[in-house]
């Protein structure tokens, strides 16, 4: 919360406060978002010379996916929390 009000009102009108660091949440973000382009960079290097990796390759982004559902639908909460 930024102000005390804020607070106030978190508490009144929705019955409980959530503490979090944002800073850690930017930077989970952006480590998965660089795990993600790693992965990619190297689904297009091997593509170029072998395709017989592409169940692979679809295995591994249906994986990714998996990682990135549950990161959105936090940061979705959290933006709803925010006042």
């Amino acid at each position: 919360m930024r102000t005390f009000s804020g607070f106030v009102r978190a508490m009144i009108f929705e019955g409980y406060i959530v503490h979090f660091n944002e800073e850690e949440l930017r930077e989970i973000y952006r480590l998965v978002a660089n795990i993600s382009n790693n992965i990619n960079q190297i689904i297009v290097h091997v593509s170029r010379d072998d395709n017989s990796f592409d169940s692979d390759f679809a295995e591994i982004k249906e994986k990714m996916n998996r990682i990135w559902q549950p990161l959105n639908f936090f940061q979705a909460k959290v933006l709803q929390l925010k006042h």
